[in-house]
């Protein structure tokens, strides 16, 4: 747990998943999450409201999504 209050940013790059765990724990420790449209991560998180789903595949859209989100601590939230 600690970890995860420790970040800013959780992000899960996966070209594959099964339902990520992960996601579910960062969303429950209140981690804003960036991951990739695989497996049942968009059942977990709704794109703009728990946080951002991007197309796995694409290094620069995650970036694209990364970025506004590093540089803005209100966004985050």
């Amino acid at each position: 747990m600690a970890f995860h209050h420790a970040l800013d940013l959780f992000v899960q790059s996966s070209d594959y998943e099964g339902t990520p765990n992960v996601v579910l724990e960062a969303m429950a420790l209140e981690t804003p999450v960036v991951a990739t449209d695989v497996g049942g991560t968009r059942e977990l998180c709704e794109d703009g409201v728990h946080g951002r789903i991007v197309p796995s595949g694409d290094a620069d859209v995650l970036a694209a999504a990364i970025e506004p989100l590093v540089e803005d601590a209100a966004r985050r939230a």
